[in-house]
C-alpha cells in the first residue's frame, strides 16, 4: 500500500504590499467630492506649469513639484496616510512626508523600472483611472529568486495590479516598479509620495 506524503509549504521571504479603498471621499455630504477637489488642484498646477520639465522615472506625461504634502489642498490625504500608516504598522512613533507629487499620464506616457530605496515606505493614491489607462507592475526583489527558473514559473517575476480610484497603496520604498503604457484617450491622474518613519 503506498504511503500519500503530506507536504507543507512555508513562506520565508514574502514582501508585503497594502491598500485600502477610500470610496467615502467620493460621496461626501457636499457639492464636490474631496477627489474632485483634488483633481482640479492638480489640474490647476500643471496649467501653471506648462513649461514642466521634470523627467524622472515619466516618459512623457507631467509631474508637480515634490513638496504637496506643504499645501492645504492635500492635508485630508496627508491625514488619511498617517491613519492608515498607525494601522499597518502600530510601532511607529512618527511618520515623515519627504515627498509628495502629482502626476498626470496622458495616451502613450509611461514610468520606467524605479525604486524609492532611500525612503521607507512609498505610496500611492488614484484620483482618475480610464480603463486601459496603464497597470502598475511591482518586480520580485531577490535577484537570485528571479534568476531561478523554478520561482519564475511558480510565482513570476512581476506582479501587475490594476489601480481602481480611491486606491491608496503602500509598499516598501526598495522595491522596483514601473507603469505600463496609457491606451487611454483620457488622463489618468494621481498622487505619489514617500515616507520615513520613527520607531
Amino acid at each position: 500500500m503506498s504511503h500519500k506524503t503530506t507536504i507543507t509549504r512555508e513562506n520565508k521571504w514574502t514582501t508585503p504590499f497594502w491598500s485600502a479603498n477610500i470610496e467615502e471621499w467620493k460621496v461626501q455630504e457636499r457639492k464636490v467630492s474631496y477627489n474632485e477637489d483634488l483633481i482640479q488642484f492638480i489640474i490647476s498646477e500643471a496649467e501653471k506649469d506648462k513649461e514642466n520639465k521634470i523627467r524622472k522615472s515619466n516618459r512623457g506625461g507631467w509631474q508637480s513639484r515634490t513638496d504637496l504634502f506643504k499645501d492645504p489642498a492635500t492635508k485630508e490625504l496627508c491625514a488619511k496616510i498617517w491613519d492608515c500608516s498607525k494601522t499597518i504598522f502600530p510601532f511607529v512613533k512618527h511618520m515623515r512626508i519627504s515627498q509628495m507629487w502629482a502626476a498626470v499620464n496622458k495616451k502613450n506616457d509611461f514610468n520606467v523600472i524605479h525604486q524609492h530605496g532611500e525612503y521607507d515606505i512609498s505610496g500611492a493614491y488614484y484620483l482618475q483611472v480610464p480603463p486601459n489607462s496603464g497597470k502598475i507592475v511591482f518586480r520580485d526583489p531577490r535577484p537570485s529568486a528571479i534568476a531561478s527558473y523554478f520561482h519564475t514559473r511558480i510565482e513570476g517575476e512581476l506582479h501587475h495590479i490594476i489601480p481602481k480610484e480611491c486606491d491608496l497603496m503602500f509598499w516598501p520604498a526598495f522595491i522596483d516598479h514601473f507603469v505600463e503604457p496609457s491606451f487611454s484617450d483620457n488622463d489618468r491622474i494621481m498622487i505619489s509620495f514617500d515616507l520615513k518613519f520613527t520607531t
